[in-house]
């Protein structure tokens, strides 16, 4: 870990260079994401990037246990707001952004459906739901159960699909 904890802004410019320097995986796809949220799939790369480092490309499965350990105990200093590795820095931003995204969505939901989400929680779904123990994080911050859905990489898709198939359920969703 470094010395100095960084800046949110060094932290930022640290998992912006990782990313892009992945081409074979991540700079491509980049270019279609929304400007306002390329840093933060930026941020969540790069963790995934070095968590994938650290148990293959280490070269001893003692030393890749404790490397990975102490990369454990860097993310729960991320949700407890004391980051010091720029990765975790910035992913402290993304996380916040994350839960205040799932408070506003609450917020805006139509008390019909608020007491269905508060008998049966939320189900969390994608690829950034598989950030460890952001479940944890979510239903401390709105006192909700929640789980993951059985297939979260394969379920946004899935649903989308579903959606476009039933096109009167889709009409009847959407924003005027």
């Amino acid at each position: 870990m470094p010395a100095v904890t960084p800046a949110l802004a060094e932290a930022q410019a640290y998992c912006a260079r990782l990313a892009r320097s992945h081409y074979e995986h991540f700079s491509v796809a980049s270019w279609f994401l929304p400007a306002r949220l390329r840093q933060h799939f930026f941020n969540v790369y790069a963790y995934c990037r070095i968590s994938d480092d650290l148990g293959d490309e280490v070269g001893d499965a003692a030393a890749s246990l404790q490397l990975l350990g102490e990369w454990e105990r860097e993310l729960h200093a991320c949700y407890a707001g004391k980051p010091r590795h720029p990765v975790f820095v910035a992913l402290a931003e993304t996380v916040n952004v994350i839960v205040d995204a799932v408070r506003v969505a609450l917020e805006r939901t139509p008390p019909e459906l608020s007491a269905d989400i508060v008998d049966r929680g939320i189900v969390l779904t994608g690829g950034g739901s598989m950030l460890k123990n952001l479940d944890k994080r979510l239903r401390e911050e709105t006192g909700l159960p929640l789980a993951m859905a059985e297939d979260p990489l394969s379920s946004v898709v899935l649903g989308a699909g579903k959606m476009l198939s039933d096109f009167n359920l889709l009409r009847k969703i959407s924003i005027d």
